[in-house]
């Protein structure tokens, strides 16, 4: 979730202005990238029993792409999209089944697409090694 949480609480901000500065886009790009590697720096510090820090990137990237679309819908909200559209909760139903391409698809519209690539590779490769 603290992927995440940076772009909300912009997108709750901005409201429907949101993308009308360029700082909206630099922001939604850089903070999740610093809340998700900061999180994950932590949790590897202070990790309790077996875990080791590539299985915590894992479960990390796993939560950052199946919290996706809840996240995303509740910043679209803020835009007079998201749960104020009447088919909301059949959208996030199906919206979470198929997680991994709405994410990818709808994270364009929400601007963190690059975040998301950039988040991904990372953990990706702190998994691999």
């Amino acid at each position: 979730m603290t992927f995440w949480i940076p772009s909300i609480v912009i997108h709750g901000i901005r409201g429907g202005d949101f993308g009308a500065s360029r700082s909206d886009i630099i922001l939604v790009t850089l903070l999740p990238i610093i809340t998700a590697v900061l999180t994950l720096q932590i949790l590897a510090r202070f990790q309790v029993g077996p875990l080791s820090r590539a299985s915590i990137a894992s479960w990390m990237l796993l939560g950052v792409w199946f919290s996706g679309p809840l996240c995303m819908m509740i910043s679209a909200t803020f835009s007079h999209g998201g749960f104020l559209s009447s088919e909301a909760w059949r959208s996030l139903a199906s919206a979470t089944l198929l997680f991994v391409p709405y994410t990818f698809v709808m994270s364009t519209y929400d601007a963190t697409l690059g975040a998301l690539l950039v988040v991904t590779i990372w953990f990706l490769a702190i998994g691999a090694v």
